[in-house]
């Protein structure tokens, strides 16, 4: 509404002015347009319906870009929306410890993890005995938290889990404090992303993988969420020049997050465009998007 209100402000802005010039160097004009009340009728409509266009082409912006790998069957997408309305098998991020309590700070029911647990499970309880299973079925580096007394994972650690015929990966990026908090980092992120292909690989079913933007919620990693998705998307293709392990990558971006931060998707679309053409380049050739100078 305020951007209807605002466009058509502007239409009579310039109607005004117009009429004015007009009318100081015509009389004749002068003399017609006053009183005139079908001409300012016109007017009115006219800035009414130029701003509902302008307000409806606003909302037809562009909400998804996307691009093939070079060479490759391998399609990239960048998309505006939710993660659960998407097809694939979802990567969700979690801490070290694997907890899923909810009642517990920082996992509330509005993370993506509590999110998952709602659509998916009865409760929390139902959800942390499939990862236990998943996580003694497999070799993983176990420590005891000295500040939690719980057991602790290694950044990186990357778990699956299958519920009513959905997948999910759950990545370890978030270590945690003595104060039952959280801490995590880019390095985390990019440890977590490496073991994720590395483990979606050994899986050998070539599938379509959901993935959020890392770390910029309650982690708190202090990158912008335009840079994450450029790492996500740098530290995938640099994975898939060794390997084709999934059929399609979409990385979602949540509509809050969209409307808060401003994201340009075209900015992303064309980087992603570049990078996809670039596949035959060697990994250590890549730049680090964090470092790439367009944001």
């Amino acid at each position: 509404m305020i951007t209807v209100i605002t466009t058509a402000c502007y239409v009579y802005s310039g109607c005004w002015l117009s009429i004015e010039i007009l009318s100081h160097f015509s009389p004749t004009f002068e003399k017609w347009s006053r009183g005139n009340h079908w001409m300012f009728m016109i007017i009115i409509l006219l800035g009414l319906m130029i701003g509902v266009f302008h307000f409806l082409r606003k909302c037809a912006k562009t909400l998804s870009v996307s691009h093939r790998l070079e060479g490759q069957d391998i399609l990239i997408e960048i998309r505006v929306g939710s993660i659960f309305n998407s097809d694939g098998a979802y990567v969700i991020s979690t801490n070290t410890t694997f907890d899923t309590n909810m009642s517990a700070s920082p996992i509330t029911s509005r993370s993506l993890q509590g999110q998952f647990i709602n659509k998916y499970y009865n409760n929390s309880d139902h959800l942390e005995q499939d990862l236990t299973n998943s996580l003694n079925s497999d070799e993983n580096v176990v420590i005891k938290n000295k500040q939690t007394g719980k057991t602790q994972y290694d950044v990186g650690t990357v778990v699956k889990v299958s519920v009513e015929e959905q997948i999910a990966y759950f990545v370890a990026i978030d270590e945690v404090n003595e104060l039952s908090g959280i801490e995590s980092s880019l390095d985390n992120v990019r440890e977590g992303l490496g073991s994720l292909w590395y483990y979606v690989g050994k899986q050998g079913v070539l599938e379509s993988l959901v993935i959020p933007v890392l770390g910029t919620g309650h982690s708190g990693i202090l990158v912008s969420r335009e840079q994450m998705i450029l790492e996500i998307i740098t530290s995938f293709i640099a994975a898939c020049t060794g390997k084709k392990f999934c059929e399609k990558l979409t990385i979602i971006i949540s509509e809050d997050d969209y409307q808060k931060h401003e994201i340009d998707l075209e900015d992303l679309g064309s980087y992603l465009e570049l990078y996809c053409r670039e596949v035959h380049l060697k990994t250590h050739d890549i730049v680090s998007p964090v470092d790439n100078p367009i944001y």
